[in-house]
């Protein structure tokens, strides 16, 4: 069984916890970058539409042609609002069974005085929902 790392600052404490689901966090921002953008080309491609409406004779062909990569964009779109959603969920999730496991390890391995002095409401209450916050 590892002995949990807890050495240093808050904030590189919980980096490493972050380190671990590094592939995760990767996958995230590509989608996150992924689904930001399409936001952008979307309104670009209406302008293209409008434009090409306003032509005399109206020209279907680039309507059409527009019009089908505006819907290619936003399945695309859609999809990495999904996966962003989805990896950023379960990382998260991840991450605090991690949290758990090790401030329960650590309060399993405290001294009998420890639990003398600290009432337990306050140990449960750690474990519980403090650490779903963080």
């Amino acid at each position: 069984m590892d002995v949990p790392n807890i050495e240093g600052a808050p904030l590189a404490i919980m980096t490493r916890y972050s380190n671990r689901q590094a592939v995760a966090l990767l996958i995230g921002m590509l989608s996150l970058i992924g689904g930001s953008g399409s936001n952008f080309a979307v309104p670009m491609l209406v302008g293209y539409v409008v434009d090409a409406m306003n032509q005399d004779p109206v020209n279907w062909d680039n309507i059409n042609y527009y019009c089908f990569w505006m819907m290619m964009i936003v399945i695309l779109s859609a999809l990495c609002v999904w996966i962003r959603g989805y990896v950023f969920n379960n990382m998260s999730e991840k991450i605090a069974q991690e949290l758990r496991y090790d401030l329960f390890y650590f309060i399993t391995h405290k001294d009998v005085a420890f639990f003398d002095e600290t009432k337990t409401g306050d140990i449960l209450s750690r474990i519980s929902s403090d650490t779903m916050v963080i």
